[in-house]
This record gives C-alpha cells, structure tokens and sequence, in this order.
C-alpha cells in the first residue's frame, strides 16, 4: 500500500505556503488604507514603484521556482514510497518494475544494473556525488534569489536616501523649500517602504528555500540509505560470495541442461516421426508389388502366357 501524500515533506510544506498565502492576503486587506498610503499615494518620484516591484517580481518568480521544485521532489517521494514498500515486502523486482525511470531511485536501479551486467564493482561515494552535484544544480536559480532579496532592500534604502539628500539640498535653497522638504519626506518614506518589503520577502522566501534544502537533503538521504542497504548488497558483483557464485553457475547450468534435454527431446521426436514415416513408405511399397504382383497374375491369365516357373513337356 501506497504512502499517503499528506506525510511527504513537500506535501506539507506546500500547505504551509498555501496558509502564508492566505493570512498575506489578509493582513493586505486589513491594512489596505496604510500600504497604499505608504506604497502609492506619498509616492512623488517612480523610485519606490521602481525597487518595490523589482523585489516583489523576484520574490513572486523564485516562489514559482520553489513550488516547481517541491513538486519534483513530492513525484521523487511518491516514486521513493513505491520502492520502500516493495522491499518491506521483500519482493525487489516489483518495486524495481514499478518505479517510474524517470525518477532519481529509477535512474540509480538502472545505473546499478548496468554496473551489474557489466560485472563492474559499484563505487557508491561516486554514484552520491555525482547525484548530489546534480540536485545542486536545481536550487541554483533559488539560492540566487534567497542572497541578493536583502541586497535589493539595501539598494533600495540607498536610492531613497539619495533622493531624501537631493531634497534637502533643495530645502536649502530660497525658491524651492517646500518642494525639497517634500522631496525628503518621499524619499524616507520609499527607504522605509523598499527596506519593509525587502526584508518581509527575505523572512519568507529564505524560511521556504532552507525547507527546500530540508526536503532536497531528506530525498537524497532516502536514496544513498536504500543504495547501501538494499541494492549493493544484492547487486555488487565485487562482494559476492563463493557460495552465491557456485549458486548462480550451478543456476546457469541446470538452465543449460534443461534446454539441452529439450533440444534432444525435439530430436528424438524427429527421429521417431521419420522412423514411422519409412515403415509406412515400406508397407506401401510392399502393397505396391502385391499389386503389381496380382497385375501380372491377371494379365498372363487373359493373354494365356506362360509362366517362367513352369516346364515344358
């Protein structure tokens, strides 16, 4: 019996994000007048729209990256439950013809066999290095986004100061006080909204993207524990014992035989056939000469011939 995918560790957490979507959506109601008072109407310059939507655009693609990664490693478990419980009960070919082989625990049975056909000892560090550099390779995108998420609010906190010392310059000045003294207002104002939004996207993206890594580590673990336990020990052709070697030539031979009895049955049975089919050609021939024999009888009495045996008076 299959796994429910409820205890998947990337079924949970995907519910986890699903809830944090849901209480986001509802803190962004509750507080609706304030975020747009802070987001949109105190905005005087396109900076704060600008570093806003850039780390929210970044937060919003390395969260799709995310799920499209749970989802990979939620079919990896799945693929993973359908092996476990073939081995608990002890019936490996199952579990082997119902693993999808697209799968990394497929790929791994394949490489195993192939390593076996070819009667090649398997190095299991290397097999788990190679797999560990590829998985690595899938959270490339998203370690990305997790280290520069905090930077963008940095860069966006700079940007407004800038702005903010722009306007106080202008404050200075005789003619335009009151334009540069809003001017700094704006600008601290977008510093505080780019840091909040950076450091809000950082908080989540960084809780799901260590989850990420949790479930990464707890999959390739599964696979290296059932590599070491369960299929190098039955297929690692170095560490075979001479009993099991005798066993499986002692195999190899008595399949020999077998079919060396049924090559030779099959020609026994053929002789048999043609021995029956010569007997038979025997006794037509002999009922052919009985009718010849009778022919001749026949003619000699109508044409009243003589018969070589008899003698003449």
């Amino acid at each position: 019996m299959q796994a429910s995918s409820s205890k998947f560790r990337s079924t949970q957490v995907l519910i986890q994000m699903s809830i944090v979507l849901l209480a986001a959506v509802a803190i962004i109601v509750w507080q609706s007048e304030y975020l747009i008072a802070l987001y949109v109407r105190n905005q005087l310059t396109k900076v704060g729209w600008v570093v806003n939507g850039a780390i929210l655009a970044l937060f919003f693609f390395g969260v799709a990256k995310l799920v499209r990664l749970y989802l990979h490693y939620r079919k990896e478990e799945l693929a993973l439950s359908i092996f476990s419980e073939a081995l608990k009960r002890a019936d490996l070919q199952t579990g082997i013809d119902q693993v999808p082989d697209n799968s990394i625990i497929g790929q791994r049975i394949q490489t195993i066999l192939d390593f076996f056909s070819a009667r090649t000892e398997i190095n299991h560090n290397a097999l788990a290095a190679s797999l560990m550099a590829q998985e690595m390779s899938r959270t490339s995108f998203v370690k990305f986004i997790n280290n520069i998420l905090i930077l963008t609010g940095v860069f966006g906190t700079i940007v407004s100061l800038t702005v903010a010392l722009i306007g106080a310059s202008t404050a200075i000045s005789e003619t335009e006080s009151m334009r540069g003294i809003d001017v700094v207002f704006h600008g601290m104002s977008t510093a505080l909204s780019t840091t909040m939004t950076a450091i809000l996207a950082y908080f989540l993206f960084g809780y799901f993207y260590l989850k990420l890594l949790d479930t990464q580590s707890y999959v390739l673990g599964q696979i290296e524990h059932i590599t070491a336990t369960a299929l190098i020990p039955q297929y690692q052709a170095a560490t075979r014992s001479p009993e099991r070697i005798l066993r499986e030539m002692l195999s190899e031979s008595a399949e020999t035989f077998a079919n060396f009895n049924k090559v030779f049955g099959e020609f026994l049975s053929a002789n048999q056939l043609q021995g029956e089919s010569l007997a038979k050609f025997s006794d037509v021939m002999n009922q052919n000469m009985q009718l010849l024999s009778e022919i001749r009888s026949i003619l000699r009495t109508g044409f009243r011939l003589r018969d070589d045996n008899e003698k003449d008076f």
